[in-house]
């Protein structure tokens, strides 16, 4: 009954180094291919390649540091709503999107029930796409308490049960009631006892530690798309691209495994494409994007000599945690990762933050 998703794996080709480790690599690929021991490309020289002068005194746009205090708020709600004990059923308002609702249901085609179609107590959200079609669409504007009857057509490839595909199915609802988490009081103590560690200990240290986060969250990835969009001077070199399409069929190869299939057989059935090579050319800007900012990083690296050291790469990974990374990575990717932090730090220090 909940929706049944045919690309398991949709490709979201991240821009390298950006995002912290995560293993989907072959035994023939290793993310330190091409890495020197300085996680600098070999035999490459970036700033050949990329001009480093537009990061040396960045502007950031008052748009992209200003952080509201309305984002704030929602940001401290958020952080304590997981620790309500306790659970209200409201029943006297219209449930509005992003409502969590329980409810029972009982679907059917054709006047016949089928097999999981039914459903007591389930907590659903208001307006989501957790089931086929707009069921959770349908429900918004009503009152818990209310019976009735929703109609979606499944979609026409429906693995989880075939016989469904494409057809029209009725469910007999029963909205039982909304559910909010009680609120519960926001003190000093409270705050002390869950973010004391991070020295946020009243509710005002608490909201400037959280818009600064918010704020440094918002600079660095506008850091990084910058870095991304740099112009490049001369063709890339040939061993960079090529370590971006190797890194991309690496990852579904892996998943290929798990499924018992060849990464060609994957890639056909679950990416809708035709081939590897195929599958490259249609993320052909995304892999040249790629390409892009990972030599913006190390051009910025070599002009300001920034190198890592093995104790950095143990902070940022955890203490005890370096061996377990080496091995599944190398140590050159794991610098190259480190590297490329410290580089977007180094940016946003030396940057200024533009007016209103």
């Amino acid at each position: 009954m909940r929706k049944n998703k045919k690309v398991l794996y949709p490709v979201v080709l991240v821009l390298l180094f950006l995002l912290p480790l995560s293993g989907c690599t072959k035994k023939t690929f290793s993310q330190s291919d091409g890495l020197d021991d300085n996680g600098y490309w070999k035999k490459v020289t970036a700033t050949d390649y990329v001009d480093v002068e537009p990061f040396k005194n960045l502007t950031i746009p008052y748009e992209v540091h200003a952080v509201s205090d309305e984002l704030v708020q929602q940001q401290v709600e958020y952080a304590f709503s997981s620790l309500s004990s306790s659970v209200k059923e409201v029943t006297d308002r219209a449930i509005v999107a992003g409502d969590k609702v329980n409810i029972d249901f009982v679907g059917s085609v054709d006047g016949v029930e089928f097999e999981g179609g039914s459903s007591k107590g389930a907590v659903v959200t208001a307006g989501s796409q957790e089931f086929i079609d707009d069921f959770l669409t349908q429900i918004i504007g009503h009152t818990p308490g209310e019976t009735m009857d929703i109609v979606v057509s499944f979609p026409d490839e429906y693995p989880s049960n075939t016989d469904l595909q494409g057809k029209e199915a009725h469910f007999e609802t029963k909205l039982n009631f909304i559910a909010e988490n009680e609120k519960i009081e926001v003190t000093d103590a409270l705050i002390s006892e869950k973010f004391g560690s991070l020295g946020w200990n009243t509710k005002e240290e608490l909201e400037t530690g959280i818009r600064t986060e918010i704020q440094k969250e918002a600079i660095e990835n506008y850091v990084k798309e910058v870095l991304a969009n740099s112009e490049v001077k001369k063709d890339i070199p040939k061993s960079v691209a090529k370590y971006q399409e190797e890194s991309l069929i690496a990852v579904y190869s892996n998943y290929a495994k798990s499924y018992e299939m060849t990464t060609e057989e994957f890639i056909k059935e679950y990416l809708q494409v035709e081939s590897s090579k195929e599958l490259i050319e249609k993320h052909e800007d995304d892999l040249k994007k790629n390409s892009i900012y990972s030599l913006a990083i190390q051009a910025v690296a070599e002009d300001a000599g920034i190198k890592v050291t093995d104790e950095e790469i143990e902070t940022y990974l955890g203490a005890g945690t370096t061996e377990k990374y080496q091995e599944e990575y190398g140590k050159q990717f794991l610098k190259r990762t480190v590297l490329t932090q410290k580089v977007v730090e180094h940016i946003v220090e030396n940057a200024t933050l533009a007016d209103a």
